[in-house]
């Protein structure tokens, strides 16, 4: 924390990015419409990480490739997806959370 933080002196550039984030939340209408949209759309690109992940031959038998049969960690794209997919979820399930309380 700076010496100008500590004396209560807000940059304007802050203060202001604070209340857009006000205003928001106290017109939960507005919000509410918001966080469904995000939450559509982060539903959305949930499903599709889920769904072009392939157990076990990686993600070249989705499109028509044969699997190796060798086991394998995770590289590449499934790893990009995997971490895509557990982020999307925790992103979706934090937006649930904010709306019940919103509603």
């Amino acid at each position: 924390m700076t010496e100008m933080e500590r004396k209560g002196i807000i940059w304007p550039q802050k203060k202001l990015h604070f209340e857009i984030l006000k205003v928001f939340w106290y017109n939960k209408r507005t919000m509410n419409q918001i966080l469904t949209i995000v939450q559509l759309v982060v539903g959305i690109l949930l499903s599709a990480a889920i769904l072009l992940q392939q157990k076990g031959d990686g993600l070249g038998a989705g499109f028509g490739g044969t699997g190796g049969g060798i086991a394998a960690t995770k590289r590449g794209v499934d790893l990009f997806l995997h971490r895509a997919s557990v982020i999307l979820a925790l992103v979706f399930f934090a937006i649930g959370i904010v709306m019940l309380f919103l509603a």
